[in-house]
């Protein structure tokens, strides 16, 4: 403990003599942590958010998606055709009242996602989604309203439910029912205007909620040359006791329909949260991934001052080992050096990655996930930096013969 205190002061002096340099290789450290800090916690933050969204439901719903999902013996899903999503839907509004009609299935509604403007009456466009549905949708969806009413079988044609982020942006309050938008250049009255959802950014069901703009599907198929392109289809179950034999049975049904192709995929809530899960835990990797490269910069720096450093206390290497020292002794005095430096940049990149985790949360509508594992993982990436690019130049350091050490500056 007494040979470690000497050292660990010995390179603290050593590094408060370069100040500079040594901020400068610091630096390196907090940027590749931090980025990596980043990435996981937006990463759990998202996996955390679709969890609320799936809770918030209900254990009730049911999910048909395009797209197979395949499964091992166990039931279990291992894979997803999640190609299907870009592709053209095979769900079909025969499918939905195949659906509606089976026992247990209390409610079921299409979504269909259409591309285009959405603006106010002088021609100001906002961010958002046109979704057609039919009247089952705010059940189905969890919905409840703050003012108007939701689309029924009897709503006329031309009538949208806004959210309530899109009516303030489109009208400037959220409480405006009567008012006009236009819609792929055709006016819409609004005629509901729904309660702000708490999970804003919708991945379970595909679309922000805040930001929709709900239609008939007649009207969306006006919109698509009469063709429904039915994106999926939720189901809420009546009795949540039956949801696996409800599942079966909407497999059978469907199947009929698709002559036994199994292009589609019958989900529950949990698989639901499996699914995002994988897609959130691909993504994640990928972008890890290339934010590592910028921790294997910042190991390179602390590699590259080391040497440096090695260089210049040559002399001061000879001298410790002419009165005693050891080679261990010079090996762990270089190596607590880029331990310190990596342990600064590691505490340091943590905390700037969670702040600016906590900005794009902020942007995104959904706040980060703070976890001891990822705390754990930045932490010992930096320590790691400073184990691997520190190793060589304490090694160079500590092979040093002693004589030709203290001949360096003669």
């Amino acid at each position: 403990m007494i040979r470690f205190l000497s050292d660990y002061k010995i390179a603290v002096a050593n590094l408060k003599a370069t100040r500079v340099r040594t901020a400068l290789t610091i630096l390196g450290i907090v940027i590749g942590v931090a980025s990596v800090t980043m990435i996981l916690a937006l990463g759990e933050g998202d996996k955390n958010m679709v969890k609320t969204q799936v809770n918030s439901l209900g254990e009730n719903v049911l999910t048909v998606r395009p797209g197979k999902a395949y499964r091992d013996s166990s039931g279990n899903i291992t894979n997803y055709n999640f190609l299907a999503a870009l592709s053209a839907s095979t769900l079909t509004e025969k499918d939905l009242q195949s659906i509606s009609q089976i026992a247990n299935v209390e409610t079921a509604a299409p979504l269909m996602l259409i591309a285009g403007n959405i603006s106010d009456t002088d021609g100001q466009s906002q961010q958002g989604t046109i979704v057609a549905s039919n009247e089952n949708a705010a059940d189905a969806l969890g919905l409840s309203m703050r003012a108007g009413e939701f689309l029924s079988a009897d709503t006329p044609s031309h009538t949208v439910v806004l959210g309530d982020d899109l009516a303030v942006a489109l009208i400037g309050s959220d409480v405006a029912i009567g008012q006009k938008i236009i819609l792929r250049g055709q006016s819409y009255t609004v005629s509901g205007i729904l309660n702000h959802s708490s999970s804003s950014a919708s991945v379970s069901n595909v679309f922000d909620i805040n930001q929709a703009a709900f239609i008939s599907m007649d009207d969306g198929k006006s919109f698509n040359q009469g063709i429904a392109q039915i994106q999926q289809i939720n189901i809420r179950v009546a009795d949540t006791s039956q949801i696996g034999a409800t599942a079966q049975s909407v497999q059978q049904e469907l199947l009929k329909n698709h002559g036994n192709e199994e292009d589609f995929s019958v989900l529950t809530p949990e698989e639901i949260v499996q699914l995002t899960n994988t897609v959130l835990k691909v993504v994640t990797s990928f972008i890890g991934a290339v934010a590592a490269i910028s921790i294997v910069v910042g190991g390179v720096g602390v590699m590259n001052i080391m040497l440096v450093s090695v260089t210049e206390r040559t002399r001061e290497i000879g001298i410790r080992k002419a009165v005693g020292a050891t080679y261990f002794q010079i090996l762990s005095q270089f190596i607590i050096e880029a331990l310190l430096m990596s342990i600064a940049g590691g505490v340091i990149g943590i905390a700037i990655g969670y702040a600016l985790a906590y900005t794009a949360g902020t942007l995104m509508g959904f706040m980060p996930g703070v976890t001891w594992p990822i705390i754990g993982i930045a932490f010992g990436i930096s320590i790691g930096v400073g184990l691997v690019f520190g190793a060589w130049p304490a090694i160079k350091a500590a092979r040093k013969d002693p004589i030709e050490a203290l001949r360096y500056f003669q």
